[in-house]
């Protein structure tokens, strides 16, 4: 795979190319990437997206690889100031830093971003390139919470909507009407119109697009003309790309944990040591409450606890320079004992240099998953 940034020249490649947007989501390589990232086997994924990526024309490639999108602006200007030979280093320093789940082969947060790109092509690439606008909100953030659209109408019956538009209108100055199945966003009579809404974005957003001429382009609804200046001026923080270009400032994509069904309430603590050859000796203790596990029947007096844990260590510019995991197996305590409080102790322990280090540190219970 090459690593490069886009320039406008590539995109003349891609459709000469005839690498048309109808033809992402049919490609096999792909289906079974997402259909295994689904199914919650991140390595094939992994494989599968990157063997996809890798026979992309290079316009495409570079859509997968581009960050600009989904990272905070520091990491962007590291890598548009990178050298060539310099990009992937600061790529993988990037997706070392946001991985969910450092200790397994598959980064899962990549994995949801190769996604959202194929969908942004699929679904938003019709006529332009790589995508119209609502590709620009999906790479950042997903799918959304609610669509209306005008030729598909659909009152938002969630609680959880209903509130997000109302604490939406409640955030500016002008009040609008928050009318169901409408846009808050006043748009043309003869427009045709979607809104998303993002029930968890600042509490409550909404985008609105708009579609001219009967293209398949959506683009932001802009102020409708002919009003008066200081309406015009309130309707402007309104406007979804001056939402998207503040939200994104400060809070440039949303990614949430989705494969942890039953978050583990345990506890750690890291504490180092002098250790031999001007090493430090890094030793973490950790506990699992006992009720937090699932039980493993062996027969009928014997039941048992089975948990990878392991840790991951970066250095100070998150390179990886130390991954340790393994598996054990534990005699489940009794219910008296579970009752009381009971919990699973450990110690994981190494040396490494010294210096200034990010620690990731995880329990995996095998049964429940």
């Amino acid at each position: 795979m090459k690593y490069g940034m886009v320039c406008m020249g590539l995109l003349f490649v891609c459709w000469g190319l005839g690498y048309a947007e109808e033809d992402v989501l049919k490609n096999p390589v792909l289906i079974q990437a997402i259909q295994a990232q689904q199914e919650r086997d991140f390595e094939t994924a992994q494989m599968l997206f990157d063997q996809y990526i890798a026979d992309l024309p290079e316009a495409e490639q570079a859509l997968y690889i581009d960050i600009s999108r989904i990272a905070p602006l520091a990491d962007v200007r590291l890598c548009q100031q990178a050298e060539a030979g310099e990009m992937k280093v600061m790529l993988d320093r990037f997706w070392n830093r946001v991985d969910p789940s450092p200790l397994t082969r598959a980064n899962e947060r990549q994995l949801e971003h190769y996604r959202r790109v194929a969908y942004a092509r699929a679904h938003f690439g019709q006529g332009q390139f790589p995508w119209d606008d609502r590709g620009e909100v999906y790479v950042r953030f997903g799918a959304p919470d609610h669509v209306g659209m005008s030729g598909d109408i659909q009152i938002e019956q969630d609680r959880d909507v209903q509130d997000a538009r109302q604490n939406f209108v409640n955030k500016k100055r002008v009040s609008l009407v928050v009318s169901p199945g409408q846009p808050i966003f006043p748009v043309p009579d003869v427009t045709r119109w979607a809104y998303w809404v993002y029930v968890h974005l600042d509490e409550g957003t909404e985008f609105t697009f708009v579609s001219r001429f009967k293209r398949s382009v959506y683009e932001f609804a802009s102020v409708p003309e002919g009003l008066d200046v200081s309406l015009t001026s309130d309707l402007m923080a309104y406007q979804s790309q001056v939402i998207l270009r503040d939200i994104s400032s400060r809070k440039p994509s949303i990614y949430q944990v989705d494969f942890a069904d039953l978050p583990i309430d345990f506890f750690y603590y890291p504490a180092s040591f002098r250790g031999i050859d001007n090493q430090t000796r890094l030793e973490i203790y950790y506990g699992l409450p006992a009720s937090e596990m699932a039980r493993l029947p062996v027969n009928e007096k014997t039941d048992r606890i089975m948990m990878d844990r392991g840790v991951a260590l970066f250095d100070s510019t998150w390179v990886a320079v130390a991954r340790i995991s393994d598996q054990m197996t534990f005699d489940m305590p009794s219910e008296q004992q579970v009752l009381e409080g009971a919990f699973v102790p450990g110690v994981l322990s190494f040396d490494r240099h010294p210096g200034l280090h990010y620690l990731a540190f995880q329990v995996r219970d095998v049964v429940s998953g």
